[in-house]
């Protein structure tokens, strides 16, 4: 004869199977990582992003317990290794490193399928602030940012700056000088900082903006005069060059460095790829080395922290780009 059991019988029962059915979801997060995680570097190899990715890649190999790898997908304005974590399974296995133009090369492209960087990404976490500096040559009259302005000022659209290329961290920061400060530069674009560089030490700039490392020894030589620096307070390796902010109140034109996973990650395992960030940025021996680069590590409080940040240094510099008409090259 066939039992038939209770109904709350049969209620416990679904019960205990549903509870098990989900049980191996918050599991899978609290086991992260169950296997390698990938660093996708959407550029090539041998740049300032690609030496931050190797660092924190080691330090979270420690943290993770996992092995932490960085594989360069360069291409397409960084678009290519771009699309590629934002299409990836939202585990936290594979993870981007990007920077600052993460966020307006898609107001650069409209016509070209590129990305959403605040829809198809999950923050997790700032790495580090770089800083860039306005300097000009020796022979310019201005020796500081206010007289710097005010000659700008006295000579709309006669003084030029060069730059590595439209939406470059250089240009960009000379389009916010401009706006803020209320001025009239003709940008000249080149491919690349390097021959920008040469023509500004040549005399046929006026000025330029760049990270400070790669100027360091022309500053020293006194080839360049520095102004001033984008990030809000002064450089430990210009500590007698003001902030721009010291003159422009506000401005700011830092370069963000960060990682991001795919939309839909579960947050337990942003959570712990952020903590696995901020004992990397945390660090006094890794902040010491990068000091000496001119870079400032500086984890986010929190994923969704960085985020906030995001959000507004998108609603800026996509502001810029589209006002400006900036377009990809």
């Amino acid at each position: 004869m066939k039992r038939v059991l209770p109904r709350a019988a049969t209620g416990l029962a679904f019960l205990v199977l549903t509870v098990a059915l989900a049980a191996p979801i918050p599991a899978r997060a609290q086991t992260f990582p169950t296997g390698p995680v990938r660093i996708v570097l959407p550029f090539a190899t041998g740049g300032a992003l690609d030496v931050m990715a190797r660092a924190v890649a080691a330090s979270m190999t420690a943290t993770l317990g996992q092995s932490v790898f960085v594989e360069s997908r360069p291409g397409g304005n960084s678009v290519i290794g771009t699309r590629a974590v934002a299409r990836a399974a939202p585990d936290g296995h594979t993870i981007l490193i990007q920077a600052t133009a993460f966020l307006v090369v898609p107001a650069m492209m409209p016509s070209t399928p590129t990305y959403d960087p605040l829809k198809e990404f999950a923050p997790i976490s700032n790495v580090s602030l770089v800083s860039q500096v306005l300097v000009v040559p020796p022979s310019s009259a201005a020796k500081t940012t206010a007289e710097f302005i005010a000659l700008a000022k006295a000579r709309p659209g006669a003084l030029n700056y060069g730059s590595g290329g439209a939406g470059t961290s250089a240009h960009m920061a000379a389009e916010l000088l401009m706006r803020q400060a209320g001025l009239q530069l003709v940008h000249v674009p080149y491919k690349g900082n390097a021959p920008a560089l040469v023509d500004l030490l040549g005399g046929r700039l006026d000025l330029m903006f760049d990270n400070i490392p790669s100027l360091l020894q022309h500053i020293a030589a006194g080839r360049l005069r520095p102004l001033g620096v984008t990030s809000l307070k002064r450089s430990p390796l210009l500590t007698e060059v003001p902030a721009i902010s010291e003159t422009v109140p506000g401005y700011e034109a830092s370069i963000f460095q960060g990682l991001f996973a795919p939309a839909g990650t579960p947050p337990a395992v942003l959570a712990r790829l952020h903590a696995a960030v901020v004992r990397f940025t945390d660090d006094p021996a890794n902040k010491e080395r990068f000091a000496q680069q001119g870079t400032l590590l500086e984890g986010s409080v929190s994923p969704q922290a960085f985020a906030t940040r995001l959000a507004a240094d998108s609603e800026k510099w996509v502001g810029i780009v589209r006002e400006a008409g900036i377009r990809a090259e």
